[in-house]
């Protein structure tokens, strides 16, 4: 039975961690491509055709169930990859206080691909059951800091409790790490292409612009995302490491589990 609920764990993981962030991305890539409107096949080579919402939809009732395996197939392995970029970006930033301090501040680092990641990894409050539990832990009489004693202490928790909820804590922190980043890359994107609208329409013989309306409000869009998924982000990573101090405590020096008698 555990070895099961080890392997549903890590299957969880991949599924809401990497391949569901991958999914969303390229559905904002779908959303950019329209936005794009009669723009995309000349800023692309050719590589992309013009799409509107009204051909998507026209693609997607014309799908059987072989094409419809053929580009599912290859659009979940694609969201894998592209999961694990996501992740390897959004994992990228250092443990910074400052930079989470403010909305404003959180945003603006996140714009730049460094998320706002806490130095502390779980509540102050939390300190003297951290002390309490990390003892137990030791090896040697040697004292474990946090990045030593995490790991043990979920290992821990999954052999010894299986409602544990500090999977599902990281399941969610990942994910809405990898979001944030998701909509981080579709805010430049979305700039990227105003600019060489306006470049074009301005200084070049290109009278194709993109669909004006559509950028805008695809632009703020993901600045929200960016503000409300960082955000989450810190307070389900916060959450990762309260369950583990908490779980930990419970379960080692928390009262006996009796059950009252009928």
């Amino acid at each position: 039975m555990n070895e099961l609920s080890a392997k549903i764990t890590n299957l969880s993981y991949e599924i809401f961690g990497v391949i569901l962030p991958g999914l969303i991305a390229e559905l904002f890539f779908v959303a950019w491509w329209i936005a794009l409107g009669s723009a995309a096949p000349i800023w692309t080579l050719e590589l992309l055709p013009q799409l509107t919402s009204e051909t998507a939809s026209e693609l997607v009732k014309s799908l059987t169930v072989n094409t419809g395996i053929g580009i599912a197939v290859p659009g979940i392995v694609a969201a894998y990859f592209i999961g694990h970029i996501l992740h390897w970006v959004g994992r990228s930033s250092t443990p910074n206080d400052r930079s989470s301090s403010s909305w404003l501040r959180r945003v603006g680092y996140s714009l730049i691909f460094r998320i706002p990641k806490p130095i502390e990894s779980y509540s102050s409050h939390l300190k003297p059951l951290f002390e309490a539990v990390e003892p137990k832990f030791r090896t040697n009489d040697l004292q474990l800091n946090w990045a030593q004693f995490f790991p043990l202490a979920k290992c821990y928790l999954s052999t010894n409790l299986v409602s544990s909820l500090v999977a599902n804590y990281q399941n969610k922190y990942t994910l809405h790490r990898s979001i944030t980043t998701a909509a981080t890359l579709l805010f430049w994107v979305c700039i990227l292409a105003i600019g060489l609208g306006v470049v074009c329409m301005r200084w070049c013989s290109i009278s194709v612009v993109p669909r004006w309306g559509p950028l805008v409000i695809l632009d703020f869009f993901s600045l929200v995302l960016v503000w409300g998924f960082s955000d989450s982000y810190l307070y389900h990573w916060k959450m990762f490491g309260n369950t583990i101090v908490t779980e930990t405590y419970s379960l080692i020096l928390g009262p006996p589990n009796v059950r009252p008698k009928p």
